[in-house]
């Protein structure tokens, strides 16, 4: 029997609860009118108008229009052969859209839930779940051996975005991943693990970015992790360069950051997606400790960097092992006391810096110890011209 139904407006005929449960409508039976509906329909006060409406044939509105400004309706989405697919309920916000609110439920053919969770006017709040299968899954790069679908997605969600862990198990409620967020990024301690229950991946995320250090084991070994450092969401790395390929002699070794595969650009738990922000191209940053050799194999120099720019104390020597210059940076600027030496051991400069620029007392002297000039913020010989004889190894 096709269901009936009523429109309540103020161009039709309004039926209260009261006088529609006392005295249906002409031609419909009240059992008739509460008994495929039953289950959409809920009592409310008597200052509400209760109005059943057919929508394009596969979604049921049950309306609860209060007398005020908020509307509060449960819709029902149904599959073609009227079966329920979705259950939901909406409101209108301040602008009098219709938004989500309250329960939802989305179902599957045979009746079983699927997805479930709670709407707070129009954005997902507290905890969330649903069902997936192994092709659900694929976009979020998971090693899928030996676990069994189907797979259940758990997720917690404040004011719309994850706040909390979003975690996925198998149908032995063996733990693929457990993920935890900070409002709506990647925040704290992210692991994956084995279907035998040991970890396979920890990481730890700073506001999407990998940060510290990141262990990956083998499946069948737990002793011995492949340790990776990330600052900032970038790897940091070794690099070697050599003054020729074939003798390998080291000319330059220091540590660089380089773009990483696991910086997160944005998080979908309703389609299981994550999609990582990737640098293309990117060029290798400086950050640690940097040492250059001269082509004897004797050291040339040797600091520290941060992000690109030189930092802390650094020094430069003569390729027979004399001091060449000793000075101090201090955010990618010469900063306090610098002093430079002949290659025969003999001062030959000194002076400070402030903020990259010469002040106070410069003084300087020849290879045999005779000053030359002493003037306050004086015209002092560059950097760059005492720095390496051997302009191949300036900076």
């Amino acid at each position: 029997m096709k269901r009936r139904h009523l429109l309540a407006s103020s161009c039709a005929i309004g039926i209260s609860i009261t006088n529609a449960l006392a005295a249906p409508p002409t031609g419909l039976d009240r059992n008739e009118l509460l008994g495929p509906e039953k289950s959409l329909l809920e009592f409310a006060p008597e200052n509400f108008t209760r109005s059943i409406l057919q929508i394009a044939g596969d979604t049921d509105i049950v309306s609860l229009d209060q007398q005020s400004d908020s509307v509060h309706d449960k819709i029902v989405e149904r599959f073609p052969d009227g079966k329920p697919h979705v259950e939901r309920y909406v409101t209108t916000d301040a602008r009098g859209n219709f938004v989500n609110h309250g329960l939802y439920k989305k179902l599957a053919p045979n009746g079983d839930i699927v997805q479930s969770g709670t709407w707070e006017h129009g954005e997902r709040d507290s905890q969330w779940q649903q069902t997936l299968n192994d092709r659900d899954l694929a976009n979020l790069r998971l090693n899928l051996h030996g676990f069994k679908a189907p797979y259940t997605s758990t997720a917690t969600f404040i004011n719309g975005v994850l706040d909390g862990t979003w975690s996925v198990s198998d149908s032995r409620n063996k733990l693929v991943f457990s993920w935890e967020f900070t409002k709506g990024s990647r925040n704290g301690l992210s692991l994956w693990f084995a279907s035998n229950g040991n970890k396979l991946r920890q990481v730890e995320y700073d506001m999407n970015q990998p940060t510290g250090s990141m262990f990956v084991w083998k499946e069948g070994d737990q002793t011995k992790p492949q340790q990776m450092e990330f600052v900032r969401g970038m790897e940091l790395k070794k690099k070697t360069d050599y003054f020729t390929k074939t003798n390998r002699d080291k000319k330059e070794e220091s540590s660089v950051l380089v773009a990483s595969q696991l910086q997160v650009a944005s998080h979908s738990w309703e389609r299981s997606e994550v999609i990582y922000d990737t640098v293309q191209d990117a060029q290798p940053i400086r950050h640690g400790e940097l040492k250059m050799w001269h082509k004897n194999g004797s050291l040339a120099h040797v600091g520290q960097y941060e992000f690109g720019e030189p930092v802390g104390e650094a020094s430069w020597f003569y390729a027979n092992g004399q001091r060449q210059t000793v000075g101090t940076y201090l955010a990618g600027a010469p900063s306090g006391q610098w002093l430079w030496w002949h290659e025969n051991g003999m001062r030959q400069a000194e002076g400070g810096y402030e903020d990259g620029r010469q002040v106070g007392l410069w003084r300087s002297w020849s290879d045999r110890g005779q000053l030359v000039s002493s003037a306050d913020k004086s015209d002092a010989p560059s950097i760059a011209e005492l720095e390496f004889p051997d302009s191949s190894l300036r900076r």
